[in-house]
């Protein structure tokens, strides 16, 4: 009766085309599941075009800029700015004067490159977790030291694949800091807010809750969550953050921040097992969360135009598939 149930709940599934509203912003989706349709069969392969030196491999440390830490003797984890920065600090302007309620602004900031292991040929879905729990410490330290450098806010974010916009294979995370607050970490944390004052509870406290059991659960360990957001604007995209209010990295207790390193390594290999490119970022500063989405589908004009994702992947589904490898 149990197997009768639960394919019953799989072939309702596979017939999904809804709305869906996130947690507590003002966004939508359309999930249009497509009948059938199995991880494998999103596989793609990745077709890398490589220069005969790589600048981040052991032997090249002359090649970067020069180097604002590192981790290990030999190193494991190195850190330098980019060679070609999107933000630095001279501050130069095009002269080009701004109308109407427009702004400009020098793009001053810190754009870095953080090596996450000396292996060309390991990306950091290969490292064991207790690698990822170190790189995590780079994160923070980082944070940190360009926060009190005058920063309003520093961006992690990892680049993977082609899709998912890496020009180096070497697997590498970058940070910019800058000197405004980002648009998306604004309106974040306004509707954060907003909701919490509704509600009386964090919507992250709310939302790690409520999907640490029930079918977009994906694993848990050390008091800290991951799962398929409800609302997934990715394929096989995955939410990771603590079941109780932490701002920042500095603030994880030792067993958050190795529960946080276990449920990246999980998500990452499923990823790796279809060779899906993807992006991961960083917030902070009302609840520290991780979110991985990765780059199978391309958004076109309904898209863009409307801000509505169409999703081709419940978030049941792809919780499945992280759970379970099928």
């Amino acid at each position: 009766q149990g197997f009768i149930n639960r394919m019953t709940k799989i072939s309702w599934l596979v017939n999904l085309m809804e709305l869906r509203k996130d947690y507590f912003q003002n966004k939508w989706v359309i999930i249009a599941e497509k009948r059938g349709v199995r991880p494998h069969e999103f596989k793609k392969l990745e077709e890398t075009v490589e220069g005969s030196v790589c600048y981040f491999c052991p032997g090249s440390e002359g090649l970067t800029p020069p180097e604002i830490m590192r981790i290990g003797k030999p190193w494991r984890v190195r850190v330098f700015p980019n060679k070609f920065p999107a933000v630095d600090g001279s501050g130069q302007l095009s002269g080009f004067q701004p109308i109407m309620d427009a702004k400009l602004l020098p793009a001053i900031g810190t754009h870095e490159v953080i090596v996450e292991t000396p292996d060309h040929m390991q990306q950091l879905a290969d490292l064991p977790p207790t690698r990822i729990r170190e790189i995590f410490n780079v994160y923070s330290q980082r944070i940190e030291q360009l926060e009190a450098q005058g920063a309003k806010y520093v961006l992690v974010f990892k680049n993977n694949g082609r899709a998912g916009g890496t020009s180096l294979v070497h697997s590498h995370t970058q940070i910019i800091s800058l000197p405004i607050m980002p648009h998306h970490v604004v309106e974040e944390q306004k509707d954060a807010a907003a909701y919490q004052k509704k509600h009386g509870v964090s919507p992250y406290v709310a939302m790690a809750k409520a999907e640490s059991k029930g079918p977009r659960f994906i694993m848990e360990s050390g008091g800290v969550v991951a799962f398929a957001p409800y609302a997934s604007a990715y394929n096989f995209q995955a939410r990771i953050l603590p079941k109780r209010t932490v701002r920042r990295f500095s603030d994880l207790k030792d067993k958050e921040l190795a529960g946080m390193a276990l449920c990246l390594s999980k998500v990452l290999k499923r990823l790796k097992s279809i060779n899906a490119a993807y992006n991961f970022f960083i917030h902070y500063g009302t609840h520290l969360h991780i979110e991985i989405t990765p780059r199978i589908a391309t958004w076109a004009g309904f898209e863009l135009s409307g801000g509505v994702i169409i999703n081709s992947v419940s978030p049941e589904l792809a919780a499945r598939y992280f759970r379970t490898g099928k």
